[in-house]
């Protein structure tokens, strides 16, 4: 497997958070061989803290990703419910910039 074929395939990336995934487990060791191999060429490692190999569902940016699909996270919904109502400029800015993230 090539390294431009894992893009969107069975990788995504925000900023500094790698997502990999697979249908079979075969598919996903290959893909985390070939991921490894990347991240040791150029001096990058995953941060284990983070990481959670081999799960069925995963809360990824704000969203919650299935093997039925995607959803928002009901966390990050609530904490924009919760949110005061804007009162000053800067007030709204913070939340239609947070609700612009979602």
């Amino acid at each position: 497997m090539r390294e431009k074929d894992l893009l969107f395939k069975n990788v995504l990336l925000w900023v500094d958070d790698l997502l990999i995934y697979a249908s079979t487990i075969d598919e996903f060791l290959e893909v985390i061989d070939l991921i490894y191999s990347l991240l040791e060429e150029y001096g990058l490692f995953l941060g284990m803290v983070k990481t959670c190999l081999y799960t069925t569902s995963a809360k990824w940016c704000g969203r919650v990703l299935t093997k039925d699909g995607v959803a928002y996270d009901s966390d990050k919904i609530r904490a924009l419910v919760d949110m005061p109502v804007p009162t000053a400029a800067g007030a709204l800015q913070q939340f239609l910039c947070a609700a612009g993230w979602m």
